[in-house]
């Protein structure tokens, strides 16, 4: 038997997280140094990253600023062993050039008691092209003496883009009570491909001339345009900062799917049979669970201790393409399946609870390092696997592990700007992932995919390279309550 032949790109742009970005929603983080604090900053900080994680801290902001912060370089390792078979590996290498944000406050006194700003959050630019084939020549059949020829190939796409904006409006009540929310509208774009089929036929020495072909072949196009609300309070003492944040479900705006889908049997136990339909220009959905996080800030002249809770709540299942129920088999006198859900994609996603914690130091009146720690578990960690007996209602083949993210790094401040670089380290394993197919074993003629177990195992090794800069307009009022000297 022939060894594996496996070709393998993930190429990727914007995104810590392959695989994972899309069933995890702690993976990115937004503004340098949170970034560099893992997130952990619900409880306060008097700067732009406020619009997003928690609008209320905004209004304690004394100066106006322009953000923009970008990973710039990310190297992640997947492993995937025993993915179509025995002992399969995959890698990955990724490069992110452009911004993950940019913000600015945007009120003209920075004295006021209420603070506009503005923010734009690239959330997810996902883009993964997987491909794998297996081929050689055995004695399946054993009807036939002498080997046939095998090949077995799986090709999966997930390409993900999606962008958000908002306008942030935070209120003092008080030297100590704030309250601010954020209104966000987001476009998602997401294309799908998922391709496995298997072939057997007759060695080019053999008399007989017998075939065998098995497909499964589901392609979706879609396309959401939703709104949200995060609104959130502070509270402050003297050494603590507290946050409390809410963030509605997402509401469908507008959205349009289409989708193809094929599943084909020829020369096997089965009778010949083709499933098979194409809808276009349907109404799409995506759903983005609520989410409540809590949050509080330690405050000293030289450090800052975050911590931080976030709870998404789950998603029941639901249909992401609202398409017509048919009838789907040909030949549909011999294989009519009655009108059922063939190109309905079914998503939801379970409960998640996430936790960071971040440091802060002040090594001088220039310098200050940050790390932290943080939780990113999957709100889907199992592949849902493919079936051929019930064809109503594809879902998508993406498993996933839980990750944990190490980071540190440093900022330094200039007369009317503040420079932040630094390195997170993110890895996650899962085991007893089930197989996509088993090349090494097709069982001919009931079925040439083999049958798959739950042998595969999902490892995740990612470093991501942050830069982050931010200026100042008003350099009086950094250099009087500026981030790096703020106690």
């Amino acid at each position: 038997m022939k060894s594996i032949k496996i070709i393998v790109v993930f190429f990727l742009l914007f995104s810590i997280c392959a695989n994972a970005q899309d069933n995890h929603y702690n993976a990115q983080q937004f503004g340098a140094r949170t970034t560099l604090l893992g997130g952990a900053v619900v409880g306060g900080l008097e700067d732009n990253s406020s619009m997003y994680y928690n609008p209320a801290a905004l209004a304690f902001a004394e100066t106006n600023n322009l953000t923009v912060h970008t990973n710039a370089h990310s190297f992640e390792y997947i492993n995937f062993k025993n993915g179509l078979g025995y002992d399969v590996r995959s890698f990955s290498l990724r490069y992110i050039p452009l911004p993950q944000e940019v913000s600015a406050i945007v009120t003209s006194d920075p004295q006021k008691r209420l603070k506009i700003g503005y923010i734009i959050l690239n959330k997810t630019n996902n883009s993964n092209d997987f491909s794998q084939r297996h081929s050689y020549s055995a004695d399946l059949n054993r009807d036939y003496a002498g080997e046939e020829y095998y090949v077995g190939q799986l090709d999966l796409q997930n390409i993900i883009t999606e962008r958000w904006a908002g306008v942030c409006a935070s209120f003092k009540f008080s030297e100590n009570l704030s309250f601010g929310f954020t209104p966000f509208g987001s476009y998602r774009s997401q294309r799908y491909l998922y391709n496995l089929y298997s072939m057997l036929s007759s060695s080019p020495v053999s008399t007989t001339n017998e075939l065998a072909y098995q497909r499964y072949y589901d392609a979706m196009r879609l396309n959401v345009i939703s709104l949200f609300i995060k609104v959130g309070f502070h509270y402050r003492t003297r050494n603590w900062r507290y946050g409390l944040t809410f963030t509605t479900p997402s509401i469908r705006i507008w959205g349009d799917a289409r989708i193809d889908r094929n599943i084909s049997f020829f020369g096997l136990e089965r009778p010949d049979a083709v499933y098979d339909d194409r809808q276009w220009y349907v109404p799409g959905h995506y759903r983005q669970p609520a989410n409540l996080a809590i949050g509080a800030i330690n405050v000293t002249n030289y450090y800052r201790l975050c911590y931080s809770a976030s709870f998404h709540l789950p998603v029941r299942d639901y249909r992401m393409a609202e398409t017509e129920f048919r009838d789907v088999g040909f030949p549909s006198s011999t294989q009519s399946t009655g009108m059922i859900d063939f190109l309905g994609f079914r998503n939801k996603a379970r409960a998640v609870l996430n936790f960071a914690f971040g440091f802060e130091y002040k090594l001088s009146d220039r310098i200050k390092t940050h790390c932290s720690v943080r939780t990113d578990f999957a709100n889907q960690r199992r592949r849902n696997p493919i079936s051929v007996v019930n064809l109503a209602a594809p879902r998508l083949a993406n498993p996933s592990s839980n990750l944990y993210h190490i980071s540190g790094g440093i900022s330094y401040k200039r007369k009317q700007s503040v420079f932040t670089a630094g390195l997170t380290y993110s890895f996650g394993r899962v085991d007893k992932v089930f197989q996509h197919a088993d090349f090494d074993a097709p069982f001919y003629p009931i079925n040439i995919w083999g049958f798959p177990g739950n042998t595969g195992s999902l490892r995740h090794h990612i470093v991501t390279a942050t830069f982050g800069y931010t200026y100042y307009f008003d350099t009086f009022g950094m250099e009087k309550v500026g981030p790096l000297n703020r106690n």
